[in-house]
């Protein structure tokens, strides 16, 4: 009797496959145990993904209104991405002037509205094409990821 896999993915058996039970982070761990495993991936993907991640703390005017940002944490990506490391503790204004150029805007108002935001724009500053999605966090913070798609454009004009 063959019991090997059939082209359907069923044994040839006609009997169900029955596969092993996967493993999770943190399953027949403790609690402390799970928390620390979960945060060991979430900051190994933070430190490989190629995606960029900056963490901002918006500061607002008088009336409430959010007037720039600071840069709170980036990943390896931004740096690879924009050659600079000296991006953490500066504002969005010190870095860029005032007034603030338009694409800095957008993630700016998302702060207030609560809604996620996704545009493409050209830096200058790095001569890329970037991929922007901005959200606020649980903490009020805002957090701009992107992704190069220089190429992508590159083959849009062809």
């Amino acid at each position: 009797m063959n019991k090997g896999i059939g082209k359907t993915g069923t044994p040839s058996s006609g009997e169900p496959e029955t596969r092993p039970e996967r493993s999770f982070v943190g399953s027949g761990t403790s609690p402390q145990t799970s928390s620390l495993a979960s945060e060991d991936l979430l900051h190994k993907a933070f430190e490989t993904m190629s995606c960029g991640w900056v963490v901002h703390e918006v500061l607002y005017d008088e009336s409430g209104r959010p007037i720039d940002a600071r840069i709170l944490q980036v990943n390896p990506a931004v740096t690879r991405m924009s050659g600079r490391t000296d991006l953490v503790g500066k504002t969005l204004r010190q870095l860029y002037g005032d007034p603030l150029p338009r694409r800095f805007s957008h993630p700016l108002e998302a702060t207030q509205t609560g809604q996620t935001i996704r545009f493409e724009d050209y830096y200058s500053e790095s001569d890329r094409w970037l991929e922007v999605t901005a959200f606020r966090s649980p903490s009020d913070d805002y957090v701009v990821t992107f992704i190069d798609i220089t190429e992508r454009k590159k083959s849009e004009e062809v």
